[in-house]
């Protein structure tokens, strides 16, 4: 069953819990209606569930690094603009040096 959610697309319950659960871990609390809109957008596209998880898992990952330990928040990208990036994808760097070993 779908219902509406507030943008007026129709979303399958829970997955807008599953934002929730985003938002909460993900370092940078700004815009958080453009992070919705990119949730549901990424969501309406991708046909396995487990999506959602793996975004969780990437962000929990990302946190723990040493890098994003050293990142001041106003480097740290909206939480739309890591979604629409599809940065759950990127690898983890643990290092300033890793970014630039290749």
């Amino acid at each position: 069953m779908t219902q509406p959610d507030l943008f007026g697309l129709e979303t399958i319950p829970g997955e807008l819990d599953r934002f929730e659960e985003f938002w909460q871990v993900y370092p940078r609390h700004v815009s958080k209606s453009n992070a919705r809109k990119a949730w549901v957008k990424i969501i309406s596209k991708r046909w396995v569930y487990d999506v959602q998880d793996y975004i969780i898992a990437a962000v929990k990952n990302q946190k723990e690094s040493n890098l994003h330990l050293k990142r001041e928040e106003q480097f740290i990208p909206h939480a739309a603009t890591w979604l629409n990036g599809e940065r759950w994808l990127d690898e983890v760097q643990t290092s300033f040096e890793d970014m630039y070993v290749r």
